[in-house]
C-alpha cells in the first residue's frame, strides 16, 4: 500500500485508460465504469492532491476541467467553462466553497463533495449530495463520479 495523506492505492497502479493513472505500469481496470465523454469541473487546492485526482479521472476516460484551486477560479470556470458535473472541496485556501456548491446547485449541474472533514461540515441543504471523505479511494471516486448525472449524459 502506497501511504499518502489524501489517496489510499494498491502500490501497483496504472496509467491506461479505465484504470488509475498514478504509476507506469498498464494494467487495466475492467472493474471500474468508463468515464469516456464525462467533463467534470475540479475544484480542489491542495496541488498534489488536485493532480493525482485529475489524472485518476483522465485515466478513467473523463475530460476534467481544472483543477481550479480559489473561489475566484471556481467562479470564473462556472460562467465561463463546459462542464457536465463537478467534483469540489468545500474548504478552498480556508474559505469556504458551499458559494460554490449553490451556485452549481442553481444551475441544476451534480455535483459530489469531496472533503476532509465530517459530515458535520457539510450544510443540511446538502446532506443528501453524494461526498467522499479524504483519504480517497480511487475506484470508490470513480464509481461516485460514474454516479453524477454527467457520465449517464457522456
Amino acid at each position: 500500500m502506497v501511504i499518502h495523506p489524501y489517496l489510499c492505492y494498491p502500490a501497483q497502479r496504472t496509467n491506461s485508460h479505465n484504470g488509475i493513472l498514478m504509476g507506469q505500469e498498464t494494467t487495466a481496470r475492467p472493474d471500474l465504469p468508463d468515464l469516456a465523454g464525462a467533463r467534470v469541473l475540479l475544484v480542489e487546492d491542495e496541488y498534489y492532491i488536485a493532480d493525482d485526482l485529475r489524472r485518476l479521472l483522465d485515466g478513467a476516460g473523463a475530460s476534467v476541467v481544472g483543477p481550479v484551486s480559489t473561489l475566484a477560479k471556481a467562479h470564473k470556470a462556472l460562467d465561463e467553462d463546459a462542464f457536465d458535473c463537478a467534483v469540489i472541496d468545500l474548504n478552498l485556501h480556508g474559505e469556504s466553497a458551499i458559494p460554490i456548491a449553490d451556485r452549481l446547485a442553481q444551475q441544476g449541474h451534480s455535483f459530489a463533495i469531496a472533503t476532509g472533514y465530517g459530515s458535520g461540515s457539510v450544510p443540511d441543504r446538502y446532506k443528501d449530495v453524494p461526498r467522499i471523505e479524504k483519504p480517497f479511494d480511487p475506484p470508490a471516486l470513480i464509481q461516485l463520479v460514474a454516479k453524477l448525472s454527467c457520465a449517464r449524459a457522456a
